[in-house]
């Protein structure tokens, strides 16, 4: 489970434009895949409800394709 800055990050690169290169983003017109860049120091990941569900923000893929004819 991840928050959803973190995937909008990983999909626009926050507001950083060289970040923005590498995220998916950057993919252009063919789409992409990447995991998940979650922050691992953001205090939603760090409480104790977070903890005892026992999820965890690893092992996410957020893919983006194009439409047929865009």
């Amino acid at each position: 489970s991840v928050l959803y800055e973190d995937m909008a990050s990983t999909i626009d690169g926050r507001e950083d434009s060289s970040k923005a290169s590498s995220a998916l983003i950057g993919c252009a017109s063919n789409g992409g895949q990447m995991g998940v860049v979650f922050d691992a120091k953001n205090a939603a990941y760090k409480t104790d409800e977070y903890k005892k569900s026992r999820k965890t923000p690893r092992g996410i893929v957020i893919k983006l394709v194009r439409a047929p004819g865009s």
